[in-house]
């Protein structure tokens, strides 16, 4: 089976939630070409079967790969602070924030995890800082919030909804604007 071939079966099986045989087409791939792409995609995988320890691994050998690519940072935060070390995901989420100073749900993830720890000084300013990146309105607002997406034919549920709400700033937008509203569409 080609690389191509065996990628779309990958695909395939991952947006049909058949996680473990994308895991395994995944780690196929990996054997041939160890992309960062691949691993991110195979930690989805063993997310999606709460394999935290596997996931883990492989954000982190996706960021050794892209050492420099602020997803591959805040991707293996959210990991951290899923398994308790909030420690661990500040710092990558404060390394996401330095190598992408525009991401505002990696200014809003610090602050959640920073909230966590107790520091609600430091996570309100981070807060704020991803409230301005979005032009987010103040909550005596009137304006009505949109719904948040709309599913397309590629869409995979709420991983999908998080990596468009990572990569998307429509997405990213409408996003805060809802967490503003009280998490109400309308």
């Amino acid at each position: 089976m080609s690389n191509e071939s065996l990628e779309e079966s990958a695909k395939k099986a991952y947006k049909s939630r058949n996680y473990k045989k994308a895991y395994d087409d995944y780690s196929r791939l990996i054997e041939n070409e160890p992309t960062p792409d691949f691993y991110e995609q195979r930690a989805m995988c063993q997310y999606h079967q709460n394999q935290l320890d596997g996931c883990l691994d492989d954000f982190n050998k996706a960021q050794q790969l892209q050492p420099n690519n602020p997803y591959r940072y805040s991707s293996r935060a959210f990991v951290k602070n899923r398994m308790g070390d909030v420690d661990g995901a500040i710092e990558d989420y404060q390394k996401a924030v330095h190598l992408d100073p525009e991401d505002a749900i990696s200014f809003n993830n610090l602050g959640l995890v920073l909230e966590q720890k107790g520091y609600a000084k430091n996570a309100k300013q981070n807060f704020d800082k991803a409230d301005s990146l979005l032009g987010v309105e103040p909550k005596t607002s009137t304006k009505e919030p949109q719904i948040l997406v709309e599913k397309e034919e590629e869409s995979v549920g709420v991983v999908w909804l998080i990596k468009k709400i990572f990569t998307e700033k429509s997405v990213r937008n409408q996003y805060f604007d809802f967490l503003k509203k009280g998490l109400k569409l309308k």
